[in-house]
């Protein structure tokens, strides 16, 4: 059972004691078993994932996923992760503005599936 003090080692460890813009996935995350990533991946959704609900031409109700970050390197082990699950994915990126500065480019990562297995929340899970 880890407590406060050795989860803070291993995150320092890992390099994951990181600002928002610099966060990355550990390398040795990227090629754990299927079940390991797919775990993963259902994380970071349920953490910084959205499900939104979107009304088609004909009128059938659709669900988009998306991921976003403004980490350039989450970013690309993001789509590596769905990729290597078999998960395709599309993306574009806009320039935040906050105050009328500019902050920083953000990501976001729409996710073509609607397996209910990505979420384990209730919330976001309901809508796919």
């Amino acid at each position: 059972m880890l407590n406060a003090k050795k989860l803070k080692e291993e995150i320092i460890l890992l390099g994951l004691n990181k600002s928002s813009w610099d966060k990355r996935i550990p390398s040795e995350y990227l090629v754990g078993d299927i079940s390991q990533r797919f775990n993963l991946l259902s994380g970071l959704l349920d953490s910084d994932g959205c499900v939104s609900l979107n009304k088609s031409g004909n009128g059938k109700i659709k669900s988009n996923i998306s991921f976003t970050t403004t980490s350039k390197i989450l970013k690309e082990d993001f789509i590596y992760l769905c990729m290597s699950l078999g998960i395709q994915t599309s993306m574009h990126s806009r320039i935040r503005v906050r105050n009328n500065n500019i902050c920083r480019e953000v990501y976001e990562i729409i996710i073509h599936s609607d397996d209910r297995r990505l979420f384990q929340i209730p919330r976001k899970k309901d809508k796919i």
